[in-house]
């Protein structure tokens, strides 16, 4: 159960991810004549437009996915286990239905994956891997034997020392093991050799790592020159460290829940390669797409009495549903020779900036816009000097002390303060004043609050009891009502301010951390 609120500033998406409280971005450039003022005019008009495009999101082709997915002008994507699942009677969950928030124009970010339609979800222990869950993963190839449904060779799957989230695991009898999965697995004779299925990954890059080919061990040298068996959880592509897998994503009470998973491109992962930079024959230039797999789990695997096998193997990735997800071209191509406009300063529009680039260098007479990231005032001050400088990017003007302040300023994006939070469900056990309607949603996450600025204030001011360390003194954090001291609520939760502006069903919730406090 997590129990975390965090505070940050978050610059809007034009503006990057590092945030600032600032009125916003400028532009800045010296008046030195009246070529150089139309210059900059034009300057500061186009990245203000692009600036809106950025904001819009621009445009992208959505390709194809499997025909039960509906996506609509946002590009979320709901699918089913009744349109998706041959063995839908079957499933652990037959009438799953999972929303996916954004499945074109991706790039190294998180998108959100909602469901309805599960059971009441088990957390996992150290020898079971939970009971009615999901697991959440991500892979790059096209089963050929199933076309229009992914192949979980090319899966990024696989945790070491997680029950029922391993590549490989032994069979408990010969009999679990389906046909499909015959050829990844070497038969026993016994206690002492269990029979053994491993699943292999094939990487996008043409690499496979595989201990088990053709139904027989399949061994590489270790640096002493002995015969050894691939890790196949912890390798050259992916580890516990590396993985974007979501091994456990549970249900609450209503069979409903959300999860945050967090996207990745070829840069975080080689081995999946999405977004790699595809040619068409037009000269056109997309990025490869790659899978979003949801796996139902329910309560045994075949041939065992509880959850502790691999996703992977038949029995369960045959229920799989999956949506393709469509990504952004990695790397900026422009045409060689374009003509550069050099901009400096503030790291919070470098992201917008790299947007721009595919657009904006091979239109018509375009450019490329080159920011360089750097200290705000280092790149005012330059554009306030005499020699050329690129266009300073800043949120602040001009340091007075850095002599007079001769730049011309406009505004190209806009920044501001954001407060982010992520806290499930607990509502009161035993409680007989909890509604059943709450308590079914147990250890699904909040998905709004609401805040006023004297809320804040107390958040960051340890006006909050659970704010300060065990033994530390409180009493000024109370107030005398005739004899009796009354101290100030233990968090931000409990507070009756809190309570009194948001959704009834806080009042019930048992949420006690340091983190709900400061």
């Amino acid at each position: 159960m997590s129990e975390h609120r965090e505070r940050r500033t978050a610059a809007s998406r034009s503006a990057g991810r590092r945030a600032r409280t600032a009125s916003g971005a400028r532009v800045a450039d010296r008046v030195a004549s009246r070529g150089r003022r139309a210059l900059a005019s034009v300057v500061v008009g186009t990245l203000a437009g692009l600036t809106i495009f950025a904001l819009s999101g621009g445009t992208g082709a959505l390709s194809a996915i499997a025909p039960s997915a509906v996506a609509d002008d946002s590009s979320a994507v709901t699918v089913t286990a009744k349109d998706q699942d041959l063995d839908v009677e079957n499933a652990p969950f037959p009438d799953l239905s999972v929303t996916v928030s954004q499945t074109r124009a991706l790039e190294s970010q998180g998108i959100v994956v909602s469901w309805t339609g599960g059971k009441p979800s088990t957390v996992p222990s150290s020898q079971i891997g939970g009971a009615d869950f999901l697991q959440v993963f991500q892979c790059w190839g096209d089963d050929p034997a199933h076309p229009g449904t992914p192949d979980r060779t090319t899966c990024q799957y696989g945790l070491g020392g997680v029950p029922g989230s391993h590549r490989d695991d032994p069979r408990d009898t010969d009999a679990s093991v389906a046909a499909e999965d015959k050829p990844y697995t070497v038969f026993g004779d016994g206690f002492a050799t269990p029979t053994y299925t491993s699943i292999p990954f094939r990487g996008a890059n043409g690499r496979t790592v595989a201990n088990v080919v053709d139904g027989a061990y399949s061994y590489t040298k270790d640096a002493d020159g002995k015969d050894v068996l691939a890790d196949m959880n912890t390798n050259e592509f992916f580890s516990k460290y590396t993985t974007n897998m979501v091994s456990w994503a549970g249900s609450g009470g209503d069979g409903s829940g959300s999860v945050k998973f967090e996207v990745q491109t070829a840069l975080q992962s080689q081995g999946l390669g999405c977004g790699s930079p595809v040619t068409a024959a037009d000269g056109s230039v997309s990025g490869s797409s790659c899978w979003l797999v949801i796996l139902p789990r329910g309560q045994q695997d075949g041939g065992a009495s509880f959850i502790t096998k691999s996703g992977l193997f038949w029995d369960a990735w045959k229920h799989r549903i999956a949506v393709k997800l469509d990504f952004k071209p990695l790397g900026v191509r422009c045409p060689i020779g374009a003509a550069e406009r050099q901009l400096a300063g503030s790291e919070l529009i470098s992201r917008a900036v790299s947007s721009w680039q595919p657009v904006v260098c091979n239109q018509s007479g375009g450019s490329v816009y080159s920011a360089i990231t750097g200290a705000e005032s280092d790149a005012a001050r330059a554009a306030n000097g005499t020699a050329p400088a690129p266009l300073a990017l800043t949120s602040r003007p001009l340091d007075p002390s850095l002599g007079t302040d001769s730049l011309r300023y406009a505004p190209v994006a806009i920044t501001g303060a954001a407060i982010s939070f992520a806290i499930d469900r607990n509502p009161r056990p035993g409680d007989d004043t909890v509604p059943e309607d709450v308590q079914k949603r147990v250890g699904l996450p909040f998905t709004s609050l609401r805040l006023t600025p004297r809320l804040v204030a107390k958040l960051l001011t340890n006006s909050y009891l659970d704010s300060l360390p065990t033994f530390a003194d409180r009493d000024h954090l109370s107030h005398k009502d005739g004899d009796e001291r009354v101290y100030n609520p233990r968090n931000l939760v409990s507070d009756p301010d809190f309570l009194a502006i948001n959704d009834p069903e806080w009042k019930y919730q048992a949420l006690a951390a340091a983190s709900l406090a400061d």
